[in-house]
């Protein structure tokens, strides 16, 4: 009867779980600075390097939103680009902020832009484990988006 009790607990013991890292600016630089150390290149400074990071990155959001492009990520990690999807009769978007002041549920309606949206998609065919990697738009780079699709400035590549 012992030897049961003691397999019950054994079997009781609970494996905790981690939370898969989140990368960015400061890793990207802690990596940099490895790579300069191991080839023997003098680093550049902490803020030029995220100064010249979010310049870029800025400008590729640009290009993205406004021209017909494409930009591959090299190492196997796919391409980023703009789709242009159409909204399906099924799944609408609510505009909670009007059903808030009508009472009842109002949907979207797209009609500025032929019962179309836009989306930045991540084509990441080649990607091993690619549900891992996430790709999402700050509030600000939404705003932008959605300015651009009122002012009619958006080229899709999908």
């Amino acid at each position: 009867m012992t030897e049961g009790k003691e397999n019950k607990e054994k079997k009781q013991v609970k494996i905790p779980i981690t939370r898969y890292n989140r990368y960015g600016i400061e890793d990207l630089y802690k990596f940099y600075k490895a790579k300069c150390k191991e080839a023997g290149i003098a680093p550049i400074k902490r803020l030029l390097y995220k100064r010249i990071l979010r310049a870029y990155n800025k400008r590729l959001l640009d290009v993205l939103m406004t021209e017909e492009y494409e930009e591959d990520m090299g190492n196997r990690l796919g391409y980023l680009g703009l789709a242009v999807k159409k909204n399906s009769s099924t799944c609408r978007k609510v505009d909670y902020n009007n059903s808030k002041k009508l009472g009842f549920i109002v949907y979207h309606d797209n009609s500025k832009t032929m019962n179309q949206y836009f989306i930045l998609y991540w084509n990441k065919d080649k990607v091993a484990n690619d549900s891992y990697y996430q790709f999402r738009l700050s509030e600000s780079n939404k705003k932008k988006l959605s300015r651009l699709v009122r002012e009619n400035k958006i080229i899709a590549t999908k």
